[in-house]
C-alpha cells in the first residue's frame, strides 16, 4: 500500500512540473516573440492613365534605401518599430505623378498590426500626340 502512494505523489508532482513547464513557456514566449512588438507597412500603388511606369518605384521609410514597388503590387515592409514613420515613392516616370500633399506619406505602426500607406499615380501620354499642325495636301 505504501508503493501505491509513493506512486500516486510521484504522477501528481510529475503532472505539476508539466503543467508548470507549460505556463513558464506559454508566458515567457510572449516576450520574445517578434510579432507582438513590431509591425508591418504595407505600401501599395493604384497607378492610371496611359503609359504607365512599367518599371514600377522605389519606396523608402524615414529616408532609408529604396525598395522596389512593381507596378500595381504591394510591398511589405515587417519588423518596423511601433511609432510614426515616413513612407515615400520615388523613381515616379515623368509623365506620371502623386497629388499634391500625398507624398510622403506618414504611416503609424502598432505592434502586432499592419498599416496601409497606398500611392496614388496618375500618368499621361508621352509625346503629347495631339499634333496640331496643318496636313498639306496637292491641290
Amino acid at each position: 500500500m505504501r508503493d501505491n502512494s509513493q506512486s500516486r505523489r510521484n504522477r501528481a508532482l510529475g503532472l505539476l512540473l508539466v503543467g508548470a513547464a507549460t505556463l513558464a513557456s506559454v508566458g515567457c514566449g510572449d516576450e520574445t516573440d517578434p510579432l507582438l512588438v513590431e509591425g508591418t507597412i504595407a505600401v501599395g500603388n493604384s497607378s492610371t492613365g496611359t503609359d504607365l511606369d512599367a518599371n514600377g518605384y522605389l519606396v523608402s521609410v524615414n529616408g532609408g534605401q529604396g525598395r522596389a514597388l512593381p507596378l500595381t503590387d504591394t510591398l511589405y515592409l515587417a519588423g518596423m518599430e511601433p511609432g510614426n514613420h515616413e513612407v515615400s515613392l520615388s523613381g515616379i516616370a515623368p509623365n506620371c505623378s502623386v497629388p499634391s500633399g500625398t507624398n510622403p506619406q506618414q504611416a503609424e505602426v502598432q505592434a502586432g498590426d499592419t498599416t496601409v500607406v497606398m500611392f496614388n499615380i496618375t500618368c499621361t501620354p508621352i509625346g503629347g500626340g495631339g499634333g496640331g499642325g496643318n496636313i498639306r495636301g496637292n491641290r
